[in-house]
């Protein structure tokens, strides 16, 4: 996968879009609109804001959490990996049994 369809594949990324096109559609919306417009959409956009910036930092830590539990069972695979190497080549048991 290419980075840039990896880019766009991302929830995250395409909410970030989103927030930029809002942004844009205010400052369009309060030069070239009635002035009752503007305040509405300048509302409209100050509620749903925040709202985008939470879930795209929630993304981020639903993502952080998932590489780190990625990163530990590879570490767990190559561990047992290792012991029964260890265990093969020494012709002992790879985990001895608890008393």
């Amino acid at each position: 996968m290419s980075p840039i369809s990896a880019l766009f594949g991302s929830r995250a990324f395409l909410l970030l879009l989103l927030d930029v096109v809002l942004g844009a559609v205010s400052y369009f919306v309060a030069k070239y609109a009635a002035p009752s417009v503007v305040e509405d959409v300048k509302y409209l956009i100050a509620v749903f804001q925040p709202v985008l910036v939470v879930v795209i930092g929630k993304m981020g830590y639903e993502d952080v959490n998932k590489a780190k539990l990625a990163t530990h069972e590879r570490i767990a695979r190559m561990t047992a990996d290792s012991d029964l190497e260890i265990a093969q080549t020494t012709g002992q048991r790879p985990y001895p049994p608890q008393a």
